[in-house]
């Protein structure tokens, strides 16, 4: 049986970091980005001046806060990928 090694951790580091953070909020931008739709559909028509709009007002603030969530972690999650193969070849050919 191998142990895990340094390298092999940054690896699974950047595939959990993935799953677990980046492909939810993915599902949460999207809904989001789908209410903003509606609304803005809403306030264009012209015969929706007599009526409410179903939506909130906040759906577009949340939509741009949680789309820049996931645009910082999607940065993160390359740069972690990135630092796999870095981090390997320093640890193999003993650089340090």
């Amino acid at each position: 049986m191998e142990v895990m090694k340094t390298v092999d951790f940054l690896l699974i580091i950047h595939l959990v970091t993935a799953v677990i953070f980046v492909f939810p909020l993915i599902g949460i931008v999207s809904y989001f980005s789908g209410k903003t739709y509606q609304r803005r559909l809403q306030t264009l028509n012209k015969n929706s001046n007599k009526k409410k709009s179903k939506f909130f007002l906040l759906v577009g603030r949340d939509h741009v806060f949680m789309g820049r969530w996931l645009s910082g972690l999607v940065v993160e999650v390359s740069l972690l990928g990135l630092a796999y193969p870095i981090g390997k070849n320093i640890i193999n050919n003993r650089l340090w």
